[in-house]
């Protein structure tokens, strides 16, 4: 997997995103994260549900830094530590 790395701004964290899913999560496939959002890549629609559901699952500010008219992206999660990152990510 694309480890996270824990930067002095927060956490960096790469991910996969698959719009307009039948679901909204995390998961993971293989070496990659996988964020299934149910909204379109429209005028921004499927970033803004990327910042909002990682924003509610890690409780900190989170911004797309590389990747907005992409499916692979580079998020900041600011103020994260690793370890928390690591654990929300490996939670059932």
């Amino acid at each position: 997997m694309s480890k996270p790395r824990e930067t002095p701004q927060g956490v960096m964290l790469k991910l996969k995103v698959r719009p307009r899913a039948g679901r909204l999560g995390l998961q993971r496939e293989g070496d990659e994260l996988v964020l299934e959002v149910r909204a379109a890549p429209v005028k921004g629609a499927a970033n803004r549900q990327i910042v909002e559901f990682l924003e509610e699952l890690f409780d900190h500010p989170v911004e797309i830094v590389q990747g907005h008219r992409r499916r692979h992206k580079l998020v900041l999660i600011r103020g994260a530590r690793l370890e928390e990152v690591v654990s929300r990510i490996d939670e059932p």
